[in-house]
């Protein structure tokens, strides 16, 4: 299963379910778009990154990247489905 295919990539500190530590990424700070994600990962090198993006390439599920979420068109927030994985960088 790809999410842990993921948290195998990022290691135990490098990953997040739980829902009050992803509840700030989820939602824009104009509080205009919510969504819902399977897994946030937090990679430590670009080597993890890539190995996430393959992952996911390989098993077809969309990726969300995300930096400092502080836009303002809702491009960095995962949709409702919560089939895409959050890529925190």
């Amino acid at each position: 299963m790809i999410v842990d295919q993921l948290k195998d990539i990022v290691g135990p500190s490098g990953w997040t379910s739980d829902a009050s530590e992803l509840e700030p990424h989820l939602t824009e700070w104009r509080d205009i778009w919510h969504g819902n994600t399977l897994l946030m990962v937090s990679p430590e090198s670009t080597a993890m990154v890539a190995d996430v993006v393959r992952a996911c390439a390989d098993s077809g599920t969309a990726i969300v990247p995300q930096g400092g979420n502080t836009g303002l068109c809702g491009g960095a927030i995962p949709d409702e489905t919560g089939e895409q994985v959050l890529l925190s960088l």
